[in-house]
């Protein structure tokens, strides 16, 4: 079985408020974007046998500003692969509340969870192909994407799975 590694993306005031206990479950390790935080994730996690976590808390009332991309070069499969959901209880709960993202989020290849939060601004996910590998899974899952002037979910791309579950596009 894979090991999993954990991380915060938190505000440094959201991570001082946090017991040592708490961190702990991090590896006393945060990050304040999703940018900074998918950089430090290893190119094969396959070799690695890890799989990545970032647990987002709702430290930014007006959402997090980033447009993530994730890197191109990889390697994953269907139990070494990366999450992106909330932290427990800062998620959404079928409204307009919870961890917001203004921004996009692309995934070059690979399995990728992104679950659980709210996307507005010009949101989106989507695959992108310059590095396709040909077998990927997306599953978005829980997602409320809203207040967008791009609203979808996108890809240029053969053999990629896309699961997608209990997701909500509207715009208030």
């Amino acid at each position: 079985m894979a090991t999993i590694v954990k991380r915060a993306i938190r505000t440094a005031a959201g991570w001082a408020t946090m017991s040592a206990p708490e961190k702990a479950v991090y590896d006393d390790i945060y990050f304040e974007t999703l940018t900074a935080w998918e950089a430090t994730i290893p190119a094969d996690l396959v070799a690695n046998d890890e799989q990545w976590v970032a647990e987002w808390y709702n430290d930014w009332p007006t959402g997090l500003v980033d447009d993530l991309t994730f890197s191109g070069a990889r390697i994953t499969d269907s139990t070494r692969d990366v999450i992106l959901s909330p932290a427990d209880g800062e998620g959404h709960n079928g409204d307009l509340t919870g961890c917001l993202l203004d921004g996009t989020i692309i995934v070059r290849n690979g399995y990728y969870t992104i679950k659980g939060f709210r996307i507005t601004g010009d949101a989106g996910v989507g695959v992108n192909t310059t590095t396709h590998s040909g077998s990927e899974e997306i599953i978005i899952d829980s997602l409320i994407i809203h207040d967008s002037t791009k609203i979808g979910l996108t890809h240029d791309a053969n053999n990629v799975n896309w699961v997608v579950r209990n997701t909500l596009f509207i715009n208030t």
